[in-house]
């Protein structure tokens, strides 16, 4: 995702080389902290009750993008950029 709005602003090459490593470097660390708290015996591994709080968290994110999908999808760009940008 990263490299794409780094590709879109219209970078230099050099430049979009380093965003796509950063963009990289940030999708490795995210995996490997969220295989901290997923995998049983880590270090930080989370408890049930913590998991199923996750569980719940993730099926409610779920849920509500298959809900807003359509919404989102017809409504125009400039107003879509305005509503994310401005809030």
């Amino acid at each position: 995702m990263a490299f794409k709005v780094a590709e879109e602003d219209g970078w230099s090459p050099g430049r979009t080389k380093l965003a796509k490593m950063i963009a990289i470097v940030g999708a490795v660390l995210s995996v490997g902290f969220l295989l901290l708290l997923i995998v049983p015996g880590s270090p930080g591994a989370l408890a049930t009750e913590p998991l199923i709080a996750l569980a719940a968290w993730v099926v409610m994110g779920i849920v509500f993008f298959v809900l807003r999908k359509p919404t989102v999808d017809a409504m125009p760009e400039k107003e879509l950029e305005q509503v994310i940008l401005e809030g």
